[in-house]
């Protein structure tokens, strides 16, 4: 882990090492998060065009996610990507 953080790494022009690089992933866990909450409640009120919004912001930070993930060796972490569901009652 120390290797990584010490180590610089160049993504679409931004270089960092590995403990920034980790950092940025969690910011798209928390934007892929927060737009999964979007999306349920635009499907559930019938809101096409927000559902369909919400999926491109989910798919571009789901490709950034794996980009970052695959040059730099740091795990994916995907329970930090999904939203709590509400218990069936």
């Amino acid at each position: 882990m120390k290797k990584k953080d010490e180590r610089e790494y160049t993504i679409n022009g931004k270089t960092g090492n590995g403990y920034f690089w980790s950092q940025e992933m969690r910011k798209l866990e928390t934007v892929m998060r927060e737009q999964k909450g979007i999306k349920v409640v635009a499907q559930a009120s019938g809101n096409i065009t927000a559902t369909k919004n919400a999926n491109s912001i989910i798919s571009a930070c789901e490709k950034k996610y794996n980009e970052i993930s695959e040059i730099t060796g740091l795990m994916k972490e995907t329970k930090r990507m999904t939203i709590p569901r509400k218990p069936k009652t």
